[in-house]
């Protein structure tokens, strides 16, 4: 059990604006004490690899599955504050924007507050609850939560084909949970505007992070570099791309 001053500690620092609220949003959603949720987010990177463990998936579509469902995400995505790979890049960025795999919505609600128009898109579906009970409380009309379906039929791709052309899209730490993540640029891309960007963050597993990403992250079979260029994309600075 969490002693209260490390408790407070915790709660001090997920109360900082970079965090957008995450931390009393949670208290409020769960209904949990918030030395609880101090609690539970503590423990959380740890217990999403073993809650992958224990799952053990054995293809796509159990991996699917399985961040649809687990409620460690819940917590861990949390404690993420605000991108700053989008804030340092933030005057490439144009309306509207899909956050790909946006989790608890830090990033989403930041792009929100500087006046864009956002799609958050994310697998989990607890995740996607909890983003849904943040925009309430903030009466917030600028962000669309688009979801896996297509045709009423559970497609994790499907939420991209909204019949207009993002100005920026972002992968932050989604690329790297599943091998099969040329499918999903080559998806996703497309739907790029001709001026747009893609902002990305893949830390791939290559033996030197910690146990848990071990766990939960795959080799770079393809370097994404080659996915990228079949693509017709390009590197302009780390993790932004653009058009050739």
């Amino acid at each position: 059990m969490m002693d209260k001053r490390r408790a407070n500690k915790l709660r001090s620092k997920l109360r900082r604006p970079e965090f957008m609220g995450a931390f009393d949003d949670l208290v409020e959603f769960t209904g949990l004490p918030w030395q609880r949720v101090c609690e539970l987010i503590a423990a959380s990177s740890a217990g999403v690899g073993r809650e992958f463990v224990r799952v053990s998936p054995r293809d796509s579509v159990e991996v699917d599955l399985f961040y649809r469902c687990c409620r460690e995400y819940l917590f861990l995505n949390s404690y993420r504050s605000v991108w700053p790979l989008m804030v340092t890049n933030k005057k490439l960025i144009k309306s509207p924007v899909l956050d790909f795999g946006a989790g608890c919505g830090n990033d989403t609600l930041w792009l929100a507050e500087k006046g864009y128009d956002v799609d958050y898109y994310e697998f989990s579906m607890i995740q996607r609850e909890f983003m849904e009970f943040r925009l309430a409380r903030r009466e917030c009309d600028t962000v669309d939560v688009v979801k896996p379906y297509d045709g009423g039929k559970y497609d994790p791709l499907g939420c991209v084909d909204r019949g207009y052309r993002y100005g920026a899209v972002m992968f932050r730490d989604i690329l790297e949970h599943t091998a099969r993540y040329a499918e999903i640029l080559e998806r996703v891309v497309p739907f790029l505007a001709a001026d747009g960007v893609m902002l990305e963050h893949s830390p791939w597993h290559r033996g030197s992070e910690s146990s848990s990403d071990r766990v939960l992250h795959v080799e770079e079979s393809t370097p994404l570099s080659k996915v990228m260029d079949d693509l017709g994309m390009k590197s302009i600075s780390v993790g932004v791309w653009r058009r050739k």
